[in-house]
């Protein structure tokens, strides 16, 4: 190892096996979480909550697997424990259901003497029944002795030896039987690689319903965002908004009292020429009368125009009272005069 150039495939190489690691992991936990998970459901009967009567039709229904499948998953982490289940997932479901029918003491024999992750489903379902062909061989010398002890005591009928010999000649006839299983091992061969395209098909929905979540958030994220802009450049814009509407309110106001003061320039040249004009046909009073006559009466017709833009700009209360004290002026003047 010590003489491996770090080249760019090497580099590839190890970068690769990290990730099948890593996928390994996961797959591990992914499998032993989806045991537990199937369990939990059916203990708790929480698939009520979504409108299933039973959990047969729920897990072919919502899950889409099997009943049979799914109680095999059950089953293998009721009887392996979830260390053994996550310590071997590598060698998937079915190999686990079927050492999970071994007794414990077998099935750790097994595990620690048999290289599982490469035999097939069919050899490691023959090496079961031999195991548990020699257990029940076993039991049933032990009962015998059993029996026969507590008819006679002191007698034995079978001895440590020949319960050896009785459990090694069983364990030759399971194996023995390994040409007839021929057809049962297609038969599991199929089983396992349906098993295996389940259980993928469970991380890839599992995967992809995570993807769609994360998704959803981004796209709601993104549209909340999208919103708060719109509404901010909104209130903006209804800012600038009232801003020119005060500037034009403003300009009409400085147009208005320009023009008031270029009638006022007006008015005055005019009363120089009328006051000129009378100035040997009357008297300084009259000139000065008729001067405010006229101021009186352009007053009245600007006091009209300003009540009437008002009105327009919906106003109309304020330009009432305004009306009505400028009638009542008029006539107080009026009354005043009599």
């Amino acid at each position: 190892m010590n003489d491996l150039q770090v080249t760019e495939k090497y580099t590839e190489a190890v970068e690769l096996h990290k990730r099948i690691m890593t996928s390994g992991q996961i797959m591990a936990s992914a499998l032993l979480d989806f045991c537990q998970e199937l369990k939990e459901m059916r203990d708790k009967c929480l698939y009520e909550e979504l409108g299933y009567t039973d959990f047969d039709s729920y897990v072919e229904g919502a899950v889409g697997i099997k009943k049979r499948m799914a109680y095999n998953y059950i089953q293998a982490l009721e009887r392996n424990g979830p260390v053994i289940m996550s310590e071997h997932a590598s060698i998937g479901i079915t190999k686990l259901q079927l050492i999970a029918q071994l007794s414990p003491t077998d099935r750790d024999e097994v595990i620690s003497t048999e290289d599982l992750a490469t035999m097939s489903a069919a050899e490691v379902k023959e090496l079961v029944a031999k195991y548990n062909k020699a257990t029940e061989q076993l039991n049933f010398l032990q009962e015998e002795n059993k029996a026969l002890k507590e008819k006679e005591p002191g007698e034995v009928l079978y001895t440590a030896e020949d319960l050896q010999a009785a459990v090694e000649k069983a364990r030759l006839e399971a194996e023995s039987q390994t040409e007839s299983n021929a057809e049962s091992y297609e038969d599991l061969k199929a089983q396992a690689e349906q098993d295996v395209r389940k259980e993928l098909d469970v991380i890839h929905k599992r995967e992809l319903a995570d993807a769609q979540k994360k998704a959803k958030e981004a796209a709601d994220a993104a549209l909340q965002k999208k919103i708060d802009a719109a509404t901010k450049k909104a209130i903006g814009d209804a800012k600038a908004e009232g801003r020119k509407e005060a500037e034009k309110a403003a300009e009409d106001l400085r147009q208005q009292v320009e023009a008031a003061a270029k009638e006022k320039e007006a008015a005055e040249e005019r009363a120089a020429q009328l006051e000129k004009k009378l100035e040997l046909a009357a008297s300084t009073e009259s000139t000065a009368f008729a001067l405010y006559f006229d101021q009186l009466q352009q007053a009245k017709c600007k006091m009209d125009g300003l009540l009437e833009q008002m009105q327009q700009k919906g106003q109309a209360e304020q330009a009432e009272k305004l009306r009505r004290a400028l009638k009542k002026a008029l006539t107080a003047i009026l009354e005043g005069m009599q």
